[in-house]
This record gives structure tokens, sequence and C-alpha cells, in this order.
């Protein structure tokens, strides 16, 4: 087989095999509340409505597949380097096994709500965005500033910032395990220069990059290769 069929068959498997399966998996998780779930956003699961719920699980599920098409291009692009067509794909297949219990995590604490269909209450606007100055007041802002202290390997800035993500939105991508891996590795981490900070990385890349910005991720695996 051919270097160029070679990264054929691997894009042709994804194509073909698994993101069809995640819709499939979707639309059967979700069924026919998922179309009043889209036009609703009274339903609501501790102070996270349903409908933000559904649209945060879109964009993040958008992130991935352009990353994954990242990585998919980079196969294209080097099709007879064999190092890259293995270190792309399997990086790609990584992404869409996070992707897959991202999916599952989200949409299985979306059908929790549907069951306890309460009231309609008016939505709330949400508040005016201040400066940039100003404190993270939601899940994804506190997020973006955890992994912020992560790649500066301030472990107990990291940690501060990962609790206040988990408490306003306990289950937001992969906020709480992140935090308890960092707290687990309190001490290791108290030194920039640990070698345990690679192994953190490690395991958040191989489980826990649901909802990972690329640009983060790309730093992280920098630092686990040596670069």
């Amino acid at each position: 087989m051919s270097e160029k069929s070679r990264a054929e068959v691997i894009l042709e498997a994804i194509r073909i095999f698994i993101w069809p399966a995640l819709v499939v998996l979707a639309v059967l998780w979700l069924g026919t509340d998922l179309k009043e779930i889209l036009k609703s956003r009274t339903w609501k699961i501790g102070i996270i409505e349903v409908g933000d719920r559904v649209s945060n699980l879109g964009n993040t599920l958008q992130d991935e597949l352009l990353m994954q098409k990242d990585y998919l291009d980079q196969i294209l692009s080097n099709p007879a380097d064999t190092d890259k067509v293995k270190e792309y794909a399997t990086r790609a297949i990584e992404s869409i096994e996070n992707a897959q219990k991202g999916i599952n995590k989200e949409i299985q604490n979306i059908k929790q709500a549907i069951p306890r269909r309460a009231a309609a209450e008016p939505v709330q606007e949400a508040p005016e965005k201040g400066t940039s100055e100003r404190e993270p007041s939601t899940a994804k802002e506190w997020e973006n500033l955890g992994f912020k202290y992560l790649l500066a390997r301030d472990g107990q800035a990291a940690i501060d910032a990962f609790s206040q993500a988990e408490k306003i939105w306990p289950d937001y991508h992969n906020v709480s395990e992140i935090r308890r891996l960092l707290v687990q590795n309190r001490t290791s981490l108290e030194q920039t220069n640990s070698p345990k900070w690679k192994n953190v990385y490690e395991e958040v890349i191989n489980q826990f990059s649901w909802g990972m910005p690329s640009e983060v991720r790309q730093q992280m695996q920098e630092y686990i290769a040596g670069k």
C-alpha cells in the first residue's frame, strides 16, 4: 500500500465510521426531545439552562471538528512521511475519543433535566460585559484562565481558576476532572520545573481535553515533546 493510500485509508475510516456514529448516538440519546430543547430555554439543571448546555455542546463540537480537520490536513499534506502520518492520525483519534466521552457526558446531563421540566420562567438577560480587566464571571472564562495558569505551570492559581469554573458549572467540559488532578498532584507541581508537569499535561490531553482550545493543546504537546 502506498503512503498516499495509507493516509487516505485513515481519513476514510474516520469519515465513514466515527463521526456518523456520534451523530447517531446523539439522536438516540435525545430523540424527539432535541427540538423542544432547542426551542425552549426554560428547562434548567441547577442554574444552567438546558438551551445553554445544547449551545455549548454544539460550539465545543464545532471547535473539536476544526481541530481534527487540521490534523487530517496535515496527514494529506505529508502522505510520504510515515512519522507525521502516524503522529497526526494518533492526535486525531485521541481527539475523537475525548469528543465521544465529552458528548456522552454532556448529553447525559441534558437528559437528566428533561423529566423535571419546570414551569416557564422568564429568561434573564445576560449582564453587559465590562472591560477586559474584570474578573471572569462565566465557567468558560474561568476555564480559559485555568488553562492560562496551567501553561504557566502555576499549580495553585490553576486550581483556584478551575475551582471557580466548577462552582458555576460543575460538569462544564472537564473543569472538575482537571481540578481534581491538580489537587492530587499539588505538592509535586509547586515547582515550575518539576518533571510532574509533563505527566499532568499528558493526562489532561489524553483524558480531559474535551473543549480545550487548540492553542492550549498545541503548547502542551510541545512541552511534552521537549520543544
